[in-house]
């Protein structure tokens, strides 16, 4: 075979037109059944089948496949790209105490992957895992000090532990590394609504929601604080 099938690209259509997840599944399985160990493509059709299995919700299958690449001989940064792919589908699959296994693993192999220690924080969140999760997303920060993603997954840490005045400055970071993407200023505005003494404590921080998002809830806490005081 001179070119792998890859999803979601060159995959050959059912009558339909329409790839169903069990096609792909089909489609991967033939395809890493035809390529023999040894063969310069084996590793890279055996991680397609495993991006299968996990689009799929297979991931017990998914899993296997992953063995069989951490078990043959590799770079290690691919094995930990390619424990991320798993720890992704088991995120899709709401399977949070999966997916932390999984990142751990990524990370374990490769310590400067970005995505491992990025999704590492998310999903122990998600678990209530704040105290473990924050140090994650400072290790994705450290990797990347610009990304969205881990600045928001802080601020998320950090309000699980109490730490308003923080996880705010984080989320302002978010906010200001994607300022169209609305995620961090949804967790800000959220926090703030339940914590607004927040407002008083991170210097400017009213003044900064409205200008990215002009907001009637952060006009109406700033106007209480001033009458309380």
């Amino acid at each position: 075979m001179s070119e792998l099938w890859r999803f979601p690209f060159n995959l050959p259509r059912p009558p339909d037109g329409v790839l169903h997840a069990d096609d792909i599944v089909r489609i991967m399985e033939e395809q890493a059944a035809s390529i023999a160990p040894g063969d310069p493509q084996h590793a890279a059709a055996q991680f397609e089948l495993m991006r299968a299995y996990g689009l799929a919700g297979r991931l017990d299958d998914s899993r296997a496949v992953l063995q069989g690449l951490l078990d043959n001989d590799g770079p290690l940064d691919a094995k930990a790209r390619a424990a991320v792919v798993l720890g992704a589908s088991a995120e899709r699959a709401r399977d949070f105490v999966t997916a932390v296994e999984i990142y751990r693993m990524a990370v374990e192999l490769d310590p400067s992957l970005y995505w491992g220690h990025n999704n590492l924080a998310y999903s122990l969140s998600q678990l209530g895992r704040h105290q473990e999760a924050e140090p994650e997303a400072r290790a994705a920060i450290a990797v990347e000090p610009a990304a969205f993603n881990a600045h928001k997954n802080l601020g998320v840490a950090l309000e699980g532990l109490g730490h308003y005045a923080e996880a705010a400055r984080s989320y302002l970071l978010a906010i200001r590394a994607e300022p169209f993407e609305r995620r961090a200023y949804n967790h800000l505005e959220q926090m703030i609504a339940r914590n607004p003494a927040t407002l008083r404590e991170v210097e400017g921080l009213a003044e900064e929601m409205e200008f990215y998002q002009p907001s009637g809830l952060v006009r109406r806490l700033t106007e209480r604080a001033r009458n309380d005081s």
